[in-house]
């Protein structure tokens, strides 16, 4: 059963020292009941998440971000040009593991958002680099994962095969990625502190700036063209602006194949789709991941060029392909047992009539809770530590007809290997 906002409450009050709850609201995400969630505020201002997982999937991604966020000190976010979540405590419970972040308040973008003003891409451009222009030391201290490009460029190439053995990819999408695979130019990069699942919903704006960054649960070394990849689902003129405007804070560490593999990871994520479908046995995920292959391919036949590891592959045809996935089926059996959003913004929220109250409620008792030990105590993790699926990109649906489809929600998981 779901915990409600006053309990949540209580357990902020449990965790943070003098903390005297005067108002709280459930919240909603929107990843269909794998967190219980509420926001919780005192009088004098302070507002807190506080964060229950409802399953062993979601307590894991609670787990990876508690400790990234604890690994990074007060020096690692002053290189930064904005604000990530502090972790404020861990939440005593029973039977699962609940997490106190202090509140960043601003709003969350979208896709649609950039249509209308190029400046955003040149913030989120920036805010990414910054992100990539971190020591990695703290990193490997945490026991965080770090992966080379060596490592990278086997990690896709097995992923291919695994694909490949389904009999169900079309051999010219086969042969590109493995072109690409097998191109020694494309895969000389310096690996860097990556967010590990960027999106468009992972900034908050405020003004004229990106003020914070949310869901570090998938933290690590590795390529930084995995966090670049969302960018390919913008129009042309948005990605270069995104992909100057990092460029111009990286200087001489960028390296120059950064834009194609973010295209190679781009068209990947339909094959990741696939393989969803297949580890669920869902025809549906299966069918649809297939019909998006075989509308890539007509894509690709387009380009004057065979591999998205050449220096002078179309980035637009490319990102047409993103369009592909407005099709993608629901998967609510899914969304159920896969890593979600850790956080969302204030205008993602939904909730429900806010309470007012003058003692918090009665906190669940657990003989567990000394066990949770301090939050920098929690436990190293691999790479392989969260099963994780692919993130169909938001792009609008229509009919046969060309005529819009009324919007629904994709679910969204993050990725460990890239």
């Amino acid at each position: 059963m779901a915990r409600s906002h006053l309990t949540l409450a209580a357990l902020a009050s449990s965790v943070i020292p003098g903390f005297d709850p005067s108002g709280s609201q459930s919240l909603s995400t929107g990843t269909q009941g794998e967190f219980d969630t509420a926001l919780v505020r005192d009088a004098a201002g302070a507002q807190y998440v506080v964060r229950v997982a409802t399953s062993e999937a979601t307590a894991n991604d609670l787990t990876n971000q508690t400790v990234a966020l604890t690994a990074m000190t007060q020096g690692v976010r002053s290189r930064l040009g904005f604000v990530v979540p502090t972790v404020m405590g861990l939440a005593p419970l029973r039977d699962a593991l609940g997490v106190v972040f202090d509140f960043l308040p601003g709003r969350i973008i979208s896709l649609a958002d950039f249509d209308q003003n190029l400046t955003l891409s040149v913030l989120v451009g920036r805010a990414t680099a910054s992100i990539h222009q971190l020591p990695t030391g703290f990193v490997a201290e945490a026991g965080l994962p770090s992966f080379s490009a060596a490592e990278t460029q086997r990690q896709s190439a097995d992923m291919i095969a695994r694909g490949r053995a389904t009999g169900l990819l079309p051999a010219t999408l086969v042969a590109r990625w493995d072109e690409a695979i097998a191109e020694a130019s494309l895969w000389q990069f310096e690996p860097t502190v990556i967010h590990g699942s960027l999106g468009v919903d992972r900034f908050v704006i405020g003004e004229d700036s990106v003020t914070g960054v949310l869901g570090w649960g998938s933290m690590r070394v590795g390529d930084p063209a995995w966090d670049m990849h969302w960018l390919i689902s913008l129009d042309s003129e948005s990605q270069s602006e995104a992909f100057g405007a990092y460029t111009s804070v990286r200087l001489s560490s960028v390296d120059p194949n950064i834009r194609q593999r973010a295209i190679l990871y781009s068209e990947l994520e339909l094959m990741r789709w696939l393989m969803h479908g297949v580890d669920l046995q869902r025809q549906d995920i299966i069918d649809d991941a297939v019909a998006l292959l075989d509308r890539l391919v007509d894509t690709v036949r387009d380009e004057e060029t065979n591999t998205v590891g050449q220096d002078d592959a179309p980035v637009l045809n490319v990102s047409e392909v993103e369009s592909l996935l407005a099709a993608t089926p629901e998967i609510e059996d899914a969304a159920q047992n896969q890593t979600a959003d850790v956080f969302a913004a204030t205008e993602q929220y939904s909730s429900t009539q806010e309470y007012n109250f003058p003692s918090p409620a009665a906190v669940e008792e657990t003989p567990f809770a000394s066990e949770l030990g301090q939050v920098t105590e929690a436990p190293a993790l691999s790479p392989d530590d969260v099963e994780t699926a692919p993130t169909p990109l938001a792009a609008p649906r229509v009919d046969e007809n060309g005529q819009p489809l009324p919007e629904r929600e994709t679910p969204r998981f993050s990725d460990d290997k890239f």
